[in-house]
């Protein structure tokens, strides 16, 4: 079986770490915010946040591509509830904060901006073939 929601999120909020585990205050807080405030998803949304939590290896190209072609995007907004939650989190909240940069930190953040660019096309090109075929398969 798969992750859930929380734990795709934690794992991809806090770098893929797999030791990290959501707490159970995390757990409740979200549930919590996706019932009272999260934005109602489409059947289209639906279908992509479906794919991204039994994939997790895909959230980060569904949320750089999403923060291109639609930033509002219910998707992106639980993504949104869940790194609040996590930075409120004392387990958590020191990888939220700044740190001075040294000459080998500067390098690894031009990797990752580099990598960013590359999930951001990536993602991009994910939904909009995703919606292609969707739309073929539901006109046929």
């Amino acid at each position: 079986m798969g992750l859930d929601e929380v734990a795709c999120l934690t794992k991809y909020l806090l770098n893929g770490k797999l030791d990290i585990i959501p707490t159970d205050k995390s757990r409740l807080l979200y549930d919590r915010a996706v019932a009272t405030i999260a934005l109602p998803m489409s059947n289209l949304d639906f279908c992509i946040w479906q794919i991204m939590i039994q994939r997790p290896a895909l959230i980060p190209f569904v949320d750089s591509g999403l923060c291109i072609l639609d930033k509002f995007n219910p998707i992106r907004h639980r993504i949104y509830l869940m790194s609040c939650i996590l930075e409120t989190e004392p387990k958590f909240s020191k990888k939220f904060l700044s740190y001075n940069f040294g000459s080998t930190d500067k390098i690894k953040l031009l990797m990752h901006m580099g990598l960013t660019l590359i999930h951001t096309v990536c993602g991009v090109l994910l939904i909009k073939f995703y919606v292609a075929i969707r739309n073929l398969l539901i006109i046929k």
